[in-house]
């Protein structure tokens, strides 16, 4: 893939251009205005603090419209954010790190409180790390481990989403987003003394509307629009000057609809290489991987295609003829946030309680309308998910700059989560005879819920149990250095519970179970699928245990009181688990667990202010070693003889990484920021166990082993390991840049008028593990301009200037239409017999330019 040069330099070039000659109206200098953090639990300055660390203000994110997680990292060059197969396959990478399998990598919090999950039957996090942002003070991003002090997530990072409190005098705002596509949005909120400076309330409520930017070409409707609903109200309670409590509820009521889908097939020959299609050892146990006559595949190859020209393809409902509704969301959340002041130390309790139901009724092909005559697959992704969440932090800590400040803490988190799954695969090609199937438009049409259903929803259970205890030291040992030492103990089980549709009796009678039918009814064959969806056996469960300690030491120097420098080495570990993922044969214990990874990273960074601290300028550079990688594997059911994916601790990694950061105030009227990261990624020793010819071909190279798995009757066990050492590490581009330009001057009396441009740089970056397909690099600006006050703020806005139609996000699927077999007893080529799977891709389309206006009015105290 190539790489292009000096990506930051270009983005500044576009970003400074139409301001420079604003610059040349110089003023006496300002300084940066000092920002507050709460990373290490404690408030401090920013620029104190010895972690790589950004934080976006409130009047960012109003100015900004940012809304969610995507938003986030649009502004902060060293994180992505990726959807998935749904809207609940959502993947946040910092760093380089993306999350292949198993939860996520990035501890995802509210006011210091995890309330990350994991999915079940997809990959990613799952809706409660998405939380809507409608009532923040500030965001602040954590890179790099932070396991000590964020806990059981924190594994490559963390983001910190820090909500607004009720101050001691009354004030009030009210603001509206009304742009194109039919985007509204309405916010209001009031806070104020209650009950004299004892009891402070604050009330936030939000509505909001998109249409999304496109129709779907097989109904007509339109896409990836969503609305819905949040309330969030706080009490503050505070006795006296030792004791305060804090209580928040928040309720939201959302709607998500279908992303704007469309799917690449598969269409490029790619070669099997020889090494599979050989026999490895003449008359020996072993035979070849792959039939020898079956020399080449179609795939997918290069870089992707821009969104111009393309169109959605989502199956219509057959029942409806409309589209799939998407995702209902209701999230209850309610933290109890109580500190005690003993003078010499101040003790902390966090009490969290949250519950979630997240309905989806998705069309999970994304290839044309089901009820095409031609074709013999179809799927639905048909499930709801409720999940309660409870957590306990305890904390004690040290009050003011001494030469030895401490923090100790423990922490109690649990999660139930009650999934329920009633989707449902038609695929009449798997098996012979290989004739033209039938339309699946009638079979899928055919399943329904509710009194008298026959779609047969299989129950899962996932209870995660998990506890643990930290601490940090901080110890000024000599004027201006400082070491730090933080760690973190804990334990934590998971434990599963899911249907079981194996086959039971081997040989049969019963025949295994899955959530695929093959409405020919091909008689006599338990490796073909059941003509209709059946009960589940019964239910398996499994129980993964694990501990460990994440250790952090860092060495700090406080040159001047505008320079400091650090020396860091953590240890980042994310624990044993189970994942679930795509499982239509039910739940197969032995291949859903894995074990942990882990992540040591070497860190020297600085944070330095110049020119009477009108600049600052941050720097870390880095070198993460990353082993025991999660990836995903393949697995052959001995039943049905289909491959499957499986989670798999299968490679060690390499990541040499530099950031930059810059806050420019050039004068009292133009301030410019921009940060970079640099990435070089490698796959150490990366080998993996593949039977499909498309993987095969795509890594490009075999050595034909004897699978460790038992295979059933009929079916051979020679698999191929896979080679992908070498290979760049996916979705981590090389560079990545993101910059801002504000010029603010007197309109009339306290009334000032602004113009803002803002922009974002990202290298291309591969979609998979086998560098076979990349996301195209791409460059956006958004610009503003309006008028401010301490009452009012009006703002015009434009975002994607240029229209950039760049894929950003997609996931590699299975193409079922092309599923044959190639070889085996009943056919000329002979043994062995090769199941053809190819591969698809299955892109979500960019958002395209819109423009809008913003008005906010303040009343009351300023805001």
């Amino acid at each position: 893939m190539k790489r292009k040069s000096m990506p930051a330099g270009r983005l500044l070039g576009v970003m400074l251009s139409g301001v420079a000659a604003l610059a040349l109206s110089t003023e006496a200098w300002s300084a940066v205005e000092e920002i507050i953090v709460t990373t290490r639990k404690r408030e401090e300055n920013l620029q104190q603090v010895p972690v790589a660390v950004s934080a976006i203000n409130a009047e960012t994110i109003a100015r900004r419209g940012i809304t969610d997680a995507a938003d986030v990292a649009r502004i902060n060059a060293s994180v992505i954010f990726d959807q998935g197969f749904s809207a609940q396959d959502t993947r946040i990478t910092i760093r380089g790190l993306a999350p292949t399998r198993g939860r996520q990598n990035v501890a995802v919090l509210v006011d210091g409180i995890d309330i990350a999950n994991q999915a079940i039957q997809t990959n990613g996090g799952g809706l409660l790390i998405t939380p809507r942002l409608f009532d923040m003070e500030r965001i602040e991003v954590v890179k790099g481990p932070q396991n000590a002090l964020y806990g059981r997530t924190a594994f490559a990072g963390a983001i910190n989403y820090i909500t607004k409190k009720p101050g001691d005098e009354f004030a009030g705002r009210v603001a509206t987003d009304i742009g194109s596509d039919g985007q509204l949005e309405l916010r209001g909120s009031l806070s104020g003394p209650l009950a004299g400076d004892t009891v402070l309330g604050g009330l936030n409520v939000a509505t909001w509307n998109s249409d999304g930017f496109y129709e779907n070409s097989i109904t007509g409707g339109e896409v990836g629009g969503t609305d819905g609903s949040a309330v969030a109200g706080t009490l503050v309670w505070k006795p006296n000057d030792r004791l305060s409590a804090t209580f928040r509820s928040e309720y939201l009521d959302d709607d998500i609809e279908q992303a704007p889908y469309f799917a690449i097939l598969p269409t490029t020959p790619a070669d099997i290489p020889l090494s599979a299609r050989t026999d490895p050892d003449g008359p020996g146990p072993l035979l070849p991987a792959i039939n020898p006559n079956f020399t080449q595949i179609l795939s997918v190859r290069g870089t992707l295609p821009g969104g111009d020209g393309q169109v959605v393809t989502l199956s219509e409902d057959p029942r409806t003829g409309s589209d799939y509704p998407g995702v209902t969301r209701e999230i209850w959340r309610n933290t109890l946030n109580l500190q005690y002041d003993f003078g010499s130390i101040t003790l902390v309790s966090l009490t969290h309680f949250a519950d979630s139901d997240v309905f989806s009724f998705e069309d999970a092909r994304r290839e044309g309308s089901i009820s095409d005559p031609a074709r013999t697959v179809g799927a639905e992704f048909w499930a709801d998910d409720e999940t309660t969440l409870f957590s306990q932090e305890l904390r004690l800590q040290s009050n003011g700059d001494n030469i030895v400040d401490w923090t100790v803490g423990a922490l109690l988190w649990q999660e139930d989560t009650d999934f329920t799954d009633g989707s449902v695969n038609c695929i009449q090609n798997a098996a012979p005879p290989f004739l033209p199937g039938l339309s699946c438009a009638p079979t899928i049409a055919s399943y329904t819920t509710g009194s008298g259903g026959n779609r047969f929803e299989d129950p899962w259970d996932r209870d995660t149990d998990h506890w643990s205890v930290y601490a940090l030291v901080d110890w000024e040992f000599l004027d201006g250095w400082r070491i730090i030492g933080e760690g973190r103990y804990s334990d934590e089980s998971v434990e599963v519970t899911g249907p079981d549709r194996a086959d039971p009796d081997g040989a049969g009678p019963l025949c295994s179970q899955p959530r695929a039918v093959d409405t020919r009814n091909v008689a006599g064959n338990c490796f073909s699928f059941p003509a209709v969806i059946a009960p589940a056996f019964g239910s398996l469960s499994d129980t993964v245990d694990d501990e460990f300690f994440a250790p952090k030491i860092t060495l700090q120097w406080d040159a001047t009181e505008d320079m400091m420098y650090y020396l860091s080495w953590a240890k980042g570990t994310k624990p044993k688990g189970i994942s679930i993922v795509g499982a239509l044969t039910g739940y197969d214990v032995a291949a859903s667990r894995f074990d942990s990874e882990e992540v040591d990273v070497y860190e020297i960074g600085g944070k330095t202010a110049w020119l009477d601290r009108s600049l600052t300028a941050n720097f870390a550079a880095f070198f993460q070693d990353f082993s025991d990688k999660l990836v995903s594997s393949q697995k052959q059911d001995p039943n049905t003889g289909l491959l499957f994916a499986a989670p798999v601790n299968a490679s060690s990694a390499e990541v040499w990484g530099v950031e930059l950061d810059f806050a420019w105030r050039v004068t009292d009227h133009l301030t410019l920021t921009a940060s970079y990261t640099w990435l070089d990624t490698e796959y150490e020793d990366f080998t993996q166990l593949s039977k499909g010819p498309s993987p095969i071909a795509d890594a490009g190279n075999c050595v034909i082993v004897d699978d460790p798995g038992s295979p059933g009757p009929g079916n051979d066990d020679d698999f191929c390991e896979l080679d992908l050492s070498g290979n760049q590490l996916e979705f981590a581009p090389e560079h990545a840049a993101v910059a801002a330009v504000n010029y603010t001057r007197p309109l009339v009396g306290a009334t000032d008028w602004f113009v803002e441009a803002s922009g974002e740089y990202q290298d291309d970056r591969y979609i998979s593990a086998f560098n076979t397909t990349s996301f195209d690099s791409y460059t956006t600006v958004d610009l503003r301009a309006g008028v401010t006050n301490e009452q009012w703020e009006i703002s015009a806005y434009v975002d994607n200037v240029f229209d950039d139609d760049t894929i950003r996000s997609a996931f590699q699927n299975t193409y079922n239409q092309g599923i044959t077999v190639f070889g085996g007893s009943f056919s000329p080529f002979g043994l062995p017999s090769t199941f053809v799977l190819p591969s698809n891709l299955t892109p979500i389309l960019p958002d395209e330019r819109q423009y809008g206006l913003r008005v906010a009015y303040n009343f009351g105290a300023p805001d």
